[in-house]
């Protein structure tokens, strides 16, 4: 462990906190224990704007979100997959794609969701249409409201698969290109971090080559 001290300042979208950041966080803390991490959670454009004006020293968001002046790395790779109930017409499928769900209501991610915003560009630039039954804010509400039967989602599998036995769901590869990306690492200028953050920040860049 080191003795450096110091705080961080970290914002990061719902995508990457409900996947593997708790466990980096922990294994960073155990190499750096007197580093102190200040965490938020938002969207991927309020992660933007908070690196952008200062509040945060590093953030993770979803590159499709305009950043710029600021510097960004590569993160962790993220799969979206299209949720049903067990007993959907579409469960006994092993991949799909979003085109031979669209004939299906969905229950969706609302507009300020990262998520969202890329599903219905899709749709737009495909001329596929994506009807949507209901809007929900959380991951936890989209997974409910599909087991419920109120209709079908999409999620990435990080966030879906640890909850289909509990939930009586099935989780379905999406095999469209724009289901699968990177999220991003950003800070303003890397070379003029303060050494916690600069730290944090190698240390998240470096995770990319793990995975």
């Amino acid at each position: 462990a080191s003795g450096v001290r110091g705080e961080v300042r970290l914002y990061a979208n719902a995508s990457s906190i409900v996947d593997t950041l708790p466990d980096e966080m922990r294994r960073f803390s155990r190499r750096h224990p007197h580093i102190q991490i200040r965490f938020d959670e938002g969207r991927s454009t309020e992660v933007v704007e908070a690196v952008t004006s200062g509040r945060a020293d590093i953030g993770i968001f979803v590159p499709n979100i305009p950043a710029p002046g600021l510097e960004t790395v590569p993160y962790r790779k993220v799969d979206l997959v299209l949720i049903t109930p067990h007993d959907h017409p579409l469960a006994a499928h092993s991949k799909l794609a979003f085109a031979a769900a669209a004939s299906y209501d969905f229950v969706g991610l609302s507009r300020g969701s990262s998520i969202g915003t890329r599903i219905r560009s899709a749709a737009a630039n495909t001329g596929i249409a994506y009807r949507t039954a209901m809007q929900v804010t959380t991951f936890e509400a989209l997974r409910r409201m599909v087991q419920a039967g109120m209709g079908i989602g999409i999620l990435p599998e990080s966030c879906s698969a640890p909850y289909a036995e509990e939930l009586g769901l099935c989780c379905i590869p999406l095999t469209d290109d724009w289901a699968s990306y990177h999220l991003s690492v950003c800070v303003r200028k890397a070379e003029t971090l303060p050494t916690a953050p600069r730290l944090l920040f190698r240390f998240l860049s470096e995770l990319a080559s793990e995975a």
